[in-house]
């Protein structure tokens, strides 16, 4: 295992494999390759070209927490994501939809959502981790209801095979044209 500085609580160490999604959400069998995000936005049409890369496998995740926190999640707050995850499954399968109903049971809403929280610290770098100490501790903390304003979370339903993650974000005007381009 590599040693590093745990995403959520900080302390250096050893880093276990953090799963993202967790394992048990469809992330255990995952096929997928990694390119390089600078040579997949150069592509003309990047979503019809078949990039040349080693077929990973096992999930996609990071070394990303210390034993203690990726523990922590597994049993504090993936059981919950996972059936509110799997809520989604019937609804990802249909190719052309408008609508749809969604019924979850026992959703713990608090759970879930400090789970999504606690994937974004996995995806992002320490950088992310040094910069948001209030929001690894709103995770960390079962009990804490308490969510600065400054943080809004989205939620969106994403078929197999498509973008997932990337280290790019872009905001732009529409009155002036402008776009802003920020890589992490």
């Amino acid at each position: 295992m590599p040693e590093g500085k745990c995403r959520l609580c900080g302390v250096l160490g050893k880093l276990t494999y953090e799963h993202v999604p967790p394992k048990v959400t469809f992330n255990k069998e995952t096929r997928f390759k990694i390119i390089g995000f600078m040579e997949y936005i150069k592509e003309k049409h990047p979503l019809d070209k078949i990039f040349k890369a080693k077929i990973e496998q096992g999930g996609i995740g990071y070394y990303s927490l210390c034993q203690s926190c990726n523990n922590f999640l597994g049993t504090t707050y993936v059981p919950a994501y996972q059936r509110y995850s799997n809520s989604f499954i019937d609804c990802a399968k249909k190719k052309d939809f408008n609508a749809f109903e969604l019924t979850i049971h026992d959703f713990t809403a608090l759970k879930v959502l400090k789970q999504i929280i606690s994937m974004f610290f996995s995806l992002n770098d320490e950088i992310f981790s040094e910069n948001n100490r209030d929001l690894a501790e709103f995770v960390l903390d079962p009990s804490s209801q308490d969510l600065s304003n400054r943080y809004r979370v989205f939620n969106y339903i994403n078929t197999e095979g498509q973008l997932r993650n990337i280290p790019l974000m872009a905001s732009g005007s529409l009155t002036t044209g402008n776009l802003y381009w920020e890589q992490s």
